[in-house]
């Protein structure tokens, strides 16, 4: 009689598997489906991003002039991932690699391509970083071109079943070999390559910096941090103390941790507290106010402040203020000459902003103010019209329009008149506080 039940229950627990499995593994089934046909787009939309990337890069060695908006992403970025993404997938699927130094570098090429860019000059070292680059994505656009076949030219249904069924195996033979060809003695130094700056520049770059922080804080040696997989515009340097979390009543320079930057395009300086301990001491806004211009003074006494912003806590007490100076002269808003600082409620420097003493000679508009004028709607109503030098040592006029209640800003290149930008971002340097 167990016998009997037993068998019973045995038939039922068979009959159940084979009328309930189909039902519960074809989502299973399904998600894997659509992860490979995932895969398959990526694969492709990353060649179609090599094959673009090869195309600035011939623009850049074949044109004298590199007209390229700052904006310009010479790789799409979110390709990259993405096609990353789908290459840790199959070495989960499959007995590959799951990190490619490769498919990481591509990350960094936008900035890069941008950082050579910067002075207008592409010297040896960084041509032949372009002509490398070039080179090495060549090889794997041919093999990418050889996986997809006739689906190259166009969709096939059939070709794309048979890249869907492989295509596990495609990304980690597709790895493999651009991983062993980056290794290769011509193209090993993409990995890391960062631009060509010279030593003079690095030396100017970190005693400025120095001097920077010991106006601020205290004289001390700052240690760079050269990580090669991120810097490829900036110097940057850090200062290391140790935390220690005390009930004190002020801040103690030597428990703060900070990084200081510099930009290597514009010059500019930020020094950044990263860690630190919140005294309990609060200033009140005018002590703020009197230190802020007493940090600001050692730096330069001359310069206007235009813009203060104050961070309320919930409470209603102040968090920290924003200060924002500029220099005037003669008529002319000097954006080269602008510091910014950000004191804590209990007086800590959180942020301090400058940028390296740009000494050329600041030379006058060919356009005049009546020239601009000229270009306005006779019914514009003008509010003020103001000289700029802008970050990149040259000068351009920015009108302030009220139309409606709301005021605009149309900013015109000092040389040629041309309108470089019109909208509601005012820079309200004209109104010193």
């Amino acid at each position: 009689m167990k016998k009997t039940i037993i068998k019973k229950m045995i038939y039922v627990l068979l009959y159940s598997l084979i009328v309930f499995s189909p039902f519960y593994a074809k989502p299973y089934f399904n998600a894997y489906g659509d992860l490979k046909t995932r895969m398959c787009y990526d694969f492709e939309y990353f060649g179609e991003e090599l094959e673009k990337l090869n195309a600035n890069i011939s623009q850049i060695l074949l044109l004298e002039s590199h007209d390229f908006n700052a904006d310009k992403d010479f790789i799409n970025k979110n390709a990259v991932l993405n096609f990353s993404k789908s290459n840790r997938d199959a070495s989960d699927y499959g007995k590959s690699k799951a990190i490619h130094d490769y498919d990481h570098m591509y990350l960094r090429v936008n900035n890069v391509i941008k950082s050579i860019l910067s002075d207008d000059i592409i010297d040896f070292s960084e041509e032949e970083y372009l002509k490398a680059l070039y080179s090495y994505n060549d090889q794997l656009i041919k093999e990418y071109k050889i996986i997809l076949g006739d689906l190259y030219d166009g969709f096939n249904s059939d070709q794309f079943t048979q890249l869907k069924k492989n295509i596990i195996k495609i990304y980690n033979s597709y790895s493999q070999k651009s991983e062993e060809l980056l290794h290769e003695e011509e193209y090993k130094f993409l990995k890391s390559y960062k631009g060509n700056f010279e030593k003079a520049d690095f030396e100017k770059a970190k005693k400025y910096c120095e001097q920077v922080f010991s106006e601020l804080v205290e004289a001390k040696s700052l240690e760079y941090d050269d990580d090669p997989e991120q810097y490829t515009d900036i110097y940057e340097f850090n200062t290391q103390s140790e935390y220690i979390h005390e009930n004190k009543t002020r801040v103690k320079d030597d428990t703060v941790s900070y990084k200081i930057t510099y930009e290597k395009k514009t010059g500019r300086v930020a020094v950044q507290a990263v860690s630190y301990w919140v005294p309990s001491n609060m200033y009140s806004e005018e002590e703020l106010d009197k230190n802020a211009s007493e940090i600001v003074s050692r730096f330069d006494d001359s310069v206007l402040l235009y813009d203060k912003k104050i961070k309320y806590d919930d409470e209603g007490k102040i968090n920290y203020i924003t200060y924002s100076y500029i220099k005037k002269v003669n008529d002319v808003y000097d954006e080269m000459k602008k510091i910014k600082l950000i004191l804590e409620s209990h007086g800590l420097i959180s942020t301090f902003e400058i940028v390296y003493p740009y000494e050329e000679e600041m030379v006058m508009p060919e356009i005049s103010r009546e020239d601009i004028m000229a270009k306005l709607s006779k019914e514009a109503q003008v509010m003020d019209i103001m000289m700029i030098r802008n970050m990149e040592g040259k000068i351009e006029y920015e009108a302030v329009l009220k139309y409606a209640d709301i005021l605009y800003s149309a900013v015109f290149d000092g040389s040629s008149g041309e309108l470089k930008y019109f909208g509601q971002n005012l820079r309200n340097y004209n109104n010193p506080l």
